[in-house]
């Protein structure tokens, strides 16, 4: 049975991946960076590597023996986190492990990428992920490439200025998506692991308005909606007190995919309805909104 190193195996969508292939009994190596993420996935993974992945010749052994490479590698696109830039591990730490996978003559390679990566190019957070694709191209190396249109998760940032009272919406709200469940997703990367297509989209079963989304965050949080116009989404929002040295990055991503349609094939069971409704708001960090 082909063995499979996922990397980034502690992060939410590499962790349900390493379960399902776990429960599979596919052979896996994890490689996670710090001793704390190596407990995380210890449960499920006896074959864990803990190496900075910015460098490359800790990378090395992580190629041994591995017949496909899976990346869950990604910077976190939540407003309020902090970390590394986009380049930085976007981009830099795929590009390791795509030049490190390729010279360790592994054949596959399976890629998270973004919706919208193409169109988005000449956003920062389009961009790393569109250079990531193209290397794997360049490279020629039999690829899935996943772009999801974005995790429940990444509508938290919601649920964090819902519950501190103000819920923005782009222009009318009109526009709409659907996003996917990181598990929903983690069975996408599982089914096209071993064999897929070079490029495909994911989303999740329910298209809604990015009004009916808010609306629903505003059920939960008790949160006003605040309408801010298309051309000053970006500028309105920095009225947010921030240490993140990327967020004209991430603001420049929110105002695009909130003013533009993001859907993608259907797949998965999870309901944004029910994820939003059932959230524990005592879970979400407590930000200030100055």
């Amino acid at each position: 049975m082909q063995k499979v190193l996922i990397a980034g195996a502690s992060g939410s969508l590499g962790f349900e991946v390493l379960k399902k292939l776990w429960q599979k009994k596919v052979p896996v190596r994890a490689l996670v960076r710090s001793q704390e993420s190596a407990k995380r996935v210890g449960e499920y993974c006896s074959n864990v590597i803990v190496a900075d992945a910015r460098n490359p010749s800790e990378l090395e052994q992580a190629f041994e023996g591995i017949d496909v490479v899976f990346s869950a590698v990604g910077r976190s696109v939540s407003l309020f986190s902090e970390g590394g830039s986009f380049e930085a591990i976007d981009y830099e730490i795929n590009k390791n492990l795509v030049d490190g996978a390729a010279n360790a003559g592994i054949k596959r390679f399976v890629y998270i990428s973004i919706e919208g990566a193409d169109k988005a190019s000449d956003l920062k957070m389009g961009s790393v992920h569109k250079r990531v694709e193209d290397l794997l191209a360049q490279k020629q190396m039999n690829r899935t490439i996943i772009r999801p249109v974005g995790f429940f998760s990444g509508l938290n940032d919601l649920l964090i200025m819902g519950k501190k009272g103000i819920i923005p919406v782009p222009g009318k709200g009109e526009y709409k998506t659907n996003p996917i469940h990181q598990e929903d997703l983690a069975q996408v990367v599982v089914d096209n692991l071993f064999d897929g297509p070079q490029l495909m989209s994911a989303g999740g079963p329910e298209i809604y308005s990015r009004m009916e989304i808010a609306q629903m965050v505003s059920q939960k949080t008790k949160g006003k909606i605040v309408i801010v116009p298309r051309l000053v989404i970006g500028p309105g929002l920095l009225f947010l007190k921030f240490v993140d040295d990327d967020v004209q990055d991430k603001l420049d991503y929110f105002n695009y995919v909130s003013t533009n349609d993001m859907v993608a094939p259907s797949f998965g069971r999870n309901s944004l309805k029910d994820y939003i409704m059932n959230f524990d708001l005592n879970q979400l960090p407590n930000v200030r909104l100055l």
